[in-house]
């Protein structure tokens, strides 16, 4: 989705998926997320919570499908990057129709912009540092070189990454690579804990629930709190690796 230049809501980074890349399928599971957002905004916590399951488990699927495949393209990160980025925008408006159903729409855009900014810096903080802790390196001349042999709508999908791929680019490597990942482990667990598979979580409980505005509660509060303590965490780890 909360992938995703754009990062993906539900599964960021680049280069995850497969050099060929497969529109239908990658259709199929785009729509099984827009739907989720459909049911949202129809007030329906039981299809919501079947959908998003069902979108969750689709999407790494076909992510692990593409590295049984020899993954490694970026069109196909584009590709998914932009079917997520879909699902979350549809998932979104329809929690707040839902709370603007229950509460006005002044609470409900409120809520709804806070919950998904909260989402999407958990996503961008796990996926930076997921990729730091694993050591990938990526190489600033790949997409632009990808970007130049492309035409059509495969070169604009690969131009929505230029701004991801150059935050990437910009990140110096860990002061000691073999240290690094011991020193790191905490932090990361605070990302995970905030990242998009409890986003979603939380989110189907609370629509099984009948409660939506309780999630934006959740996702602005205790999961940006879980992103802090994080990044204040992951600071501490990078001074002690420098200085080890």
């Amino acid at each position: 989705m909360v992938g995703a230049g754009p990062f993906p809501i539900f599964e960021l980074g680049l280069g995850d998926r497969g050099a060929e890349v497969d529109i239908p399928q990658r259709r199929r599971v785009c729509l099984v997320g827009l739907a989720s957002g459909v049911a949202l905004g129809l007030r329906n916590g039981v299809l919501f919570a079947i959908l998003t399951a069902l979108f969750l488990v689709l999407d790494c699927c076909d992510g692990q499908l593409a590295r049984l495949r020899g993954g490694g393209g970026l069109l196909g990160r584009a590709v998914d990057g932009i079917g997520d980025y879909a699902t979350a925008t549809s998932m979104h408006l329809g929690l707040m129709v839902w709370i603007a159903h229950l509460h006005g729409w002044a609470l409900a855009v409120l809520w709804t912009v806070a919950a998904a900014a909260a989402m999407t810096w958990g996503a961008y903080l796990l996926d930076k540092h997921k990729r730091r802790f694993k050591g990938e390196v990526e190489d600033p001349g790949r997409l632009e070189r990808e970007i130049a042999s492309a035409s059509g709508w495969r070169r604009l999908a690969l131009m929505t990454l230029r701004a991801y791929a150059a935050g990437l680019a910009r990140a110096k490597p860990p002061a000691d690579v073999a240290t690094y990942p011991r020193r790191a482990a905490l932090p990361m667990r605070f990302f995970l804990l905030g990242g998009h598979s409890m986003h979603a979580t939380v989110w189907i409980v609370c629509a099984l629930l009948e409660r939506p505005l309780e999630y934006a509660y959740v996702a602005v509060g205790p999961f940006s709190l879980l992103a802090l303590i994080g990044v204040l965490l992951q600071r501490r780890a990078e001074r002690a690796v420098a200085t080890s």
